[in-house]
C-alpha cells in the first residue's frame, strides 16, 4: 500500500527544482552585501549570449553548503537596464541604497546602448529604481568603486589591452553625493 506520507514527499522532491532559482552562468555583474543578503544583479549571460536586468540573492544568515546555495529570485526591483561591467555600491550614509555606476547598458525594450544615465540609485527597503542626476560623470566600463564614510565615491578605471602592450589606471573622484 502506498503511503500517503511518501507521496507527499515525492511530489515534493518533484516540485522543488522548479520552484528553486538556478542562476544562470554570467559575468561582468554587480553584488553587494546587504542586510545579511548576497544581492546579485546584471551581467552578461554566457547562453544564450546576452545581458540581464535580473535580481537575485542568497541569505547569508541561514545555513548553506557550496553545492546547493538556495538563490531567491527578486520578483519587484528588476533593473532599469540591461547592465553588465559595471560597478555597485551601499551608501555609508544609507545602508538602504545602493548605487549602480557606469557599465555597459542595454536599453529593455529597443536592445541599443543607452548612455543616458550614468548612475541609477536603488532603495532596498521600497524595492525601487531611481536615477539621480549627477553633473559632469563620464560613463565608464569595467570599473571598481568604493565609497568612505562622508558618501565620496571613488572610481577606479582600468583598462588593459589583451595584448598587454597597453596598460592605463587613473583614480577619479565621481562626485560627492548624489542628491
Amino acid at each position: 500500500m502506498f503511503s500517503y506520507s511518501l507521496m507527499i514527499f515525492c511530489i515534493t522532491l518533484l516540485i522543488n527544482p522548479i520552484l528553486c532559482y538556478i542562476p544562470e552562468t554570467r559575468l561582468g555583474h554587480n553584488s553587494v552585501i546587504i542586510h545579511n543578503q548576497l544581492l546579485v544583479f546584471g551581467g552578461w549571460k554566457i547562453e544564450p549570449n546576452t545581458s540581464t536586468y535580473e535580481m537575485f540573492y542568497l541569505d547569508l544568515t541561514k545555513p548553506f553548503d557550496s553545492k546547493s546555495k538556495p538563490w531567491e529570485l527578486l520578483k519587484e526591483g528588476y533593473l532599469l537596464v540591461y547592465t553588465y561591467f559595471s560597478t555597485s555600491i551601499v551608501s555609508t550614509l544609507d545602508d538602504d541604497i545602493i548605487y549602480l555606476i557606469g557599465g555597459y547598458r542595454l536599453n529593455i525594450t529597443t536592445n541599443e546602448y543607452e548612455d543616458s544615465n550614468v548612475v541609477y540609485m536603488y532603495n532596498y527597503s521600497t524595492i525601487k529604481w531611481t536615477t539621480p542626476e549627477v553633473d559632469n560623470a563620464t560613463p565608464r566600463q569595467e570599473t571598481i568603486g568604493i565609497i568612505d564614510n562622508k558618501g565620496t565615491v571613488y572610481i577606479l578605471v582600468e583598462t588593459i589591452c589583451i595584448i598587454g602592450v597597453y596598460k592605463r589606471e587613473h583614480f577619479i573622484m565621481i562626485c560627492k553625493y548624489f542628491f
